[in-house]
């Protein structure tokens, strides 16, 4: 721009979006950022350029329960770009529920927050993962507990197996498996689905005549 003698000139800075004014070089000698610089009293040839540079924002994630998050709970990341959380949760647990800004956008164990252009807050829930165990008596006597049992992961259950009047216990199918006749049994630190039936048999009873004298006996 040319400018008479004496005069004052000012030059202001605009930013495009997600940007911001980073420094200000006057004739080859670097000043602070401002939006607005004003040569005055001007007697020479001058030289003005600005410097811009991409906003940074920060991402917080905040992990409830058993696991971490990767790359870090605090993260700073340039505007318009993106960046991929991956969730890692403990070995007994599991991604309940993901909310960013408070809604909620899924139970997965990677989220891609894209085109950041603000300063952004997760929260990732995480729950204790646990596991089906199905029971099953067959006729002549009980299992418990029966039917279906939620397992919390890394606990203990002992099912009871008792006969009824006039049967017994012959076998225990553990997850297709046939094991010995035992009245109990005990999943221990579970960590997988599991089926247990109890099978049972009526019992066999021996009857001896004695005939006394002259005769005979049928059946």
């Amino acid at each position: 721009s040319n400018v008479l003698c004496d005069s004052a000139f000012q030059y202001h800075f605009v930013s495009d979006e997600g940007y911001h004014v980073t420094a200000i070089i006057i004739d080859g000698v670097s000043y602070a950022a401002d939006s607005v610089y004003t040569f005055v009293n001007v007697h020479s040839d001058h030289t003005i350029s600005a410097l811009f540079d991409r906003n940074s924002y920060t991402v917080e994630v905040t992990v409830e329960g058993n696991g971490t998050v990767l790359p870090d709970t605090t993260n700073q990341v340039l505007y318009g770009d993106s960046l991929v959380l991956t969730f890692v949760a403990d070995d007994c647990s599991e991604v309940d529920s993901i909310w960013v800004d408070g809604m909620y956008v899924g139970s997965t164990t990677n989220y891609t927050l894209q085109q950041i252009s603000q300063n952004m807050n997760v929260r990732v829930v995480l729950k204790e993962r646990s596991y089906l165990i199905v029971a099953h008596a067959a006729v002549g006597g009980t299992i418990s507990p029966d039917d279906s049992t939620e397992v919390i992961c890394g606990q203990d259950i002992t099912y009871n197996m008792s006969p009824e009047a006039g049967y017994q216990l012959t076998a225990i199918v553990v997850d297709g498996d046939t094991l010995p006749a035992n009245s109990t049994y005990a999943f221990t630190d579970v960590r997988a689905t599991h089926t247990i039936e109890a099978l049972f048999e009526r019992n066999a009873y021996v009857v001896t005549t004695e005939i006394v004298g002259n005769g005979t006996a049928s059946v």
